[in-house]
């Protein structure tokens, strides 16, 4: 009989380990033991895990470096489970996940720590993840790679690609932008109150809808076009439907889904676009998307590697610049600037110092979801900066009508000439 056993046969209903403790004195007696208060803790633990029916690997078994101590799973129902782990090796959720049985294929990791002691000399770890019942309708890992591989072979690539026309205006660029855009974002508008519905689907159909009335706006006088790519184009930025920082999220699709959903969106986007321009893509990332909007660049970049009529800026800086004649243009999503967003200006001529002779320059933002222009100038007048913060198609959600934050929803295209700076601005709203 172990030592977990015998207090087993003490204890018949233990509560918590505590109920074991009044017995130290009698256990000391029976197995001739000078265990410590603190050790014969640890004998407790491993016989109310033992009473749980959850695994244990104790004192006895194996040599220290080799155990694996399962303190609890924890609040386990229906849907949701909770994981405690104390290890001298195991330093990740999946496996700890594995020795406590726990079928990863039916369980999805939502939250997880990684605790560390403060003895060098042999450190332990505690090892904790909170986990939910994948739905049955979610796609699998292997499922996600096959659907890219069809999207990639049954996508029908334009093979005539409209040359830009001889009598367009080789001096005109438009500039797209879909700032704030929130694929994935599911508002209510009973909820805001302000009767905006906003879903995956219609954030697509917005979308699409945009481009095609800004094509139709410029087609006949732009030769090329850049297209803003990121920007909190996601709402979510990994599979625990939180943005990148972890903040959790309302939404009406799954990680993977929301991938697949958004890459054929673009695509289509940008095809649209290569029927009437060159194409310029700058890929921005956002407080919400900082990874996806890496990877869906990537993405994107690799998709059009064969097209000489498109250029994919996917550099790793969070801020990018762009230049057209007389024309200077930085874009960064704006999240970590708010309080500061004064020293852009700056920032621009520091990174960019060929730029402060170019007579129009701009720093373009999104994040606060409403259109502001205002004008910093530097030391030398004729040298300003106008910052634009731009619109959003996409509605105002619970939290941000709860804080105040309302604007009038709406995407803008600027065309700007090489000589005369921005000339024309669209303006597409729902």
């Amino acid at each position: 009989m172990t030592k977990a056993d015998w207090l087993n046969t003490k204890v018949t209903a233990p509560e918590s380990t505590k109920d074991y403790y009044q017995l130290y004195d009698e256990f000391m007696e029976n197995f001739d033991s000078d265990l410590t208060m603190e050790s014969y803790k640890r004998v407790c633990r491993s016989a109310f895990a033992s009473h749980r029916g959850v695994g244990y690997l104790d004192e006895e078994t194996g040599s220290r470096d080799e155990r694996e101590v399962l303190l609890d799973r924890l609040n386990e129902t229906e849907n949701r489970l909770e994981l405690s782990l104390k290890t001298y090796k195991i330093q990740d959720v999946e496996t700890a996940a594995n020795i406590a049985g726990i079928d990863l294929t039916k369980w999805k990791c939502m939250r997880k720590t990684v605790r560390a002691s403060q003895n060098t000399n042999n450190p332990w770890f505690i090892v904790e993840g909170k986990f939910e019942l994948i739905p049955e309708d979610e796609i699998s890992t292997e499922q996600l790679l096959e659907n890219f591989r069809e999207i990639l072979e049954t996508h029908e690539t334009p093979t005539d690609v409209i040359l830009p026309k001889m009598y367009k205006q080789d001096n005109n660029t438009a500039l797209f932008s879909f700032y704030d855009h929130h694929i994935g974002k599911r508002v209510h508008g009973d909820v805001t109150g302000n009767g905006e519905e906003w879903t995956t689907e219609l954030a697509k159909q917005s979308m699409l809808n945009a481009t095609d009335y800004f094509i139709e706006k410029t087609k006949n006088e732009v030769s090329r076009a850049v297209f803003i790519l990121g920007n909190d184009l996601l709402n979510v930025d990994n599979p625990e439907g939180t943005t990148t920082k972890g903040t959790p999220q309302k939404n009406d699709i799954d990680y993977k889904h929301l991938i697949l959903e958004s890459t054929e969106l673009l695509i289509t986007v940008l095809e649209k676009l290569l029927n009437y321009f060159e194409l310029e893509i700058i890929v921005v990332p956002g407080n919400h998307d900082n990874n996806l909007s890496f990877l869906t660049g990537e993405i994107i970049r690799r998709y059009f590697h064969n097209q000489m009529y498109v250029h994919v800026d996917n550099s790793l800086s969070p801020i990018k610049y762009w230049s057209f004649g007389q024309n200077a243009i930085g874009f960064t999503h704006g999240s970590e600037q708010i309080k500061k967003k004064y020293v852009l200006p700056m920032l621009m001529l520091q990174q960019r110092p060929e730029f402060a002779a170019k007579k129009y320059k701009e720093f373009h933002t999104g994040h606060l979801h409403q259109t502001k222009k205002t004008q910093l100038t530097e030391v030398a007048e004729e040298y300003g900066v106008t910052m634009r913060t731009l619109p959003t198609l996409s509605p105002t959600c619970e939290w941000a009508t709860g804080k105040g934050y309302q604007g009038i929803t709406g995407s803008e295209c600027i065309v700007y000439n090489k000589e005369d700076g921005p000339i024309m601005t669209f303006r597409y709203s729902n």
